[in-house]
């Protein structure tokens, strides 16, 4: 009977290890969802490089950039600026559950058409998926928008509340997914939606403050940004706001 007890703790032992294996891994494009894991960049660079050593993902930076203790600023001189981290699809979330959060302080954005500061990207519109934090310009002053893009469709939303965001002072603003809700969240505030887009499978580099290094003005975001966060998988909503303070 002793030998039984001692065998039926190993293997309880072995399981209970193979389970918390499992919900600690990366959403694998199931529908069933995992424990939050993702990347946390605390924008504090060393030689032009952001790192986060427990995901093992670099933010390279090009362009005119500022390291501002503990910020980095971005723009401003008419040249492109940004963060380049080359993931492949590591940060792509499939069906799952996701979020990104960033901290940041934004110049003021020209209300001319066609300008849409880009915060933090994956993929590009109409090439296999993308999420995508973006300041929209209104004639009140720029609000927080968020775009996704799946197998099975795109929208946006945008941020229902008065909240400006390029007034020059900090604000955080997350874009998220919970099931087929959708939702982006600025400064606690949240406006959400019911809305499925299916998967979201990108695997160009994720960018922040421009889509792409060859890309124009109207795509720079010119500001400051302090924290970067992205998180997949069950409860990442939270995760990415509790991240925020890098």
């Amino acid at each position: 009977m002793r030998q039984y007890k001692i065998v039926s703790i190993q293997m309880f032992l072995v399981m209970s290890a193979a389970a918390a294996t499992l919900f600690s891994s990366v959403a694998d494009g199931s529908a069933a969802t995992r424990e939050s894991t993702g990347v946390v960049w605390s924008m504090s660079p060393r030689g032009g490089v952001v790192t986060d050593p427990a995901f093992s993902l670099s933010l390279e930076l090009t362009g005119r950039w500022a390291d501002d203790d503990g910020w980095v600023r971005f723009g401003g001189s008419g040249v492109p600026s940004l963060g380049v981290s080359h993931d492949g699809a590591r940060l792509a979330p499939n069906d799952s559950d996701f979020a990104v959060a960033a901290r940041v302080t934004s110049a003021k954005v020209p209300v001319d058409r066609g300008y849409s500061p880009n915060i933090v990207q994956k993929g590009l519109a109409g090439q296999g998926g993308q999420w995508k934090m973006t300041l929209r310009p209104t004639s009140r002053g720029a609000r927080g928008l968020c775009r996704f893009e799946g197998a099975r469709g795109r929208t946006t939303i945008s941020d229902a509340t008065s909240v400006v965001i390029d007034d020059g002072r900090h604000h955080d603003i997350e874009c998220w997914r919970e099931g087929v809700r959708i939702g982006i969240t600025v400064d606690g505030h949240t406006t959400s939606a019911v809305r499925a887009v299916g998967a979201i499978r990108p695997s160009t580099p994720t960018t922040v403050a421009n889509k792409k290094i060859n890309a124009g003005v109207k795509d720079q975001f010119n500001g400051s940004i302090g924290c970067v966060v992205v998180m997949i998988g069950q409860g990442s909503r939270g995760a990415g706001l509790a991240h925020l303070g890098c």
